[in-house]
């Protein structure tokens, strides 16, 4: 992917989601991967599989385990998009 797909890929997700982190609502330009390029070679880089977490819970998911936190991830993505429309 170059350089330009990813800024619009960046910019598109925090746009979806106003620029919060899904879990607790601060202010973040992070985006995190709910499958990895490792688990999802062919469409990890979809806006489907981003979401924004701050600094703290983007730690967080990695420190505990992205997969233990996949479930997780796509339903709280599924609630905020249906809270925003």
């Amino acid at each position: 992917m170059n350089i330009s797909t990813k800024n619009g890929l960046r910019k598109k997700v925090l746009d979806l989601f106003m620029s919060r982190c899904i879990i607790c609502g601060r202010n973040t330009s992070v985006l995190h991967e709910i499958e990895p390029k490792s688990k999802r070679p062919k469409d990890w880089d979809t806006p489907e599989n981003q979401v924004p977490l701050c600094t703290t819970h983007h730690t967080q998911v990695h420190k505990d385990g992205a997969l233990t936190w996949k479930d997780r991830l796509i339903e709280l993505r599924r609630k905020r998009l249906a809270n925003n429309k």
